[in-house]
């Protein structure tokens, strides 16, 4: 065998490896976002003012799955989150959250960067006048749904929670 031949064949090799790796790596991620879930998990800085509420909402993000994701390459990014009224599905707020730094655990649950969101104050001031009047039971927040575009592989997934 010439080396020409032998050069080809070790590349073949190397190509087809790394192919093989890829594909698989694919597949894993594919299957972590398929299961992931998001919660909630605080509110922080509520602000009220004539014009708007603002607060901080840090999300968290749960990996149920056998597999770990550890990305920090800019290959998976979180890029924006939207928060809608429950009841009418109109959008209050978004907010630009561009993180790619993720390290989600088997089993385990990562914290995104806080996010900004403003809520008009008459849509702010009616939930919370119904909660302190007692007509609405339920904490605040619960009025409100959530969506968290993924982007992965130049494939951009929209997860609501």
């Amino acid at each position: 065998m010439s080396n020409r031949s032998l050069f080809f064949l070790i590349t073949g090799i190397s190509l087809t490896s790394v192919a093989i790796v890829v594909f698989n790596k694919k597949k894993q991620l594919d299957h972590i976002l398929d299961n992931i879930q998001f919660k909630l998990v605080s509110v922080k800085n509520f602000k009220f003012s004539l014009k708007q509420f603002s607060m901080d909402l840090v999300i968290r993000a749960v990996n149920p799955t056998v597999e770990d994701l550890s990305v920090n390459t800019g290959f998976l990014k979180a890029k924006v989150i939207r928060v809608f009224e429950k009841k009418t599905g109109k959008l209050l707020a978004f907010s630009n959250l561009d993180t790619s730094k993720i390290d989600l655990p088997s089993g385990g649950h990562f914290d995104l960067p806080s996010v900004y969101i403003e809520i008009p104050s008459l849509t702010g001031a009616q939930y919370l006048l119904n909660e302190l009047s007692g007509k609405d039971t339920q904490n605040i927040i619960n009025n409100f749904s959530f969506e968290l575009d993924l982007s992965a592989l130049g494939k951009t997934t929209t997860i609501k929670f």
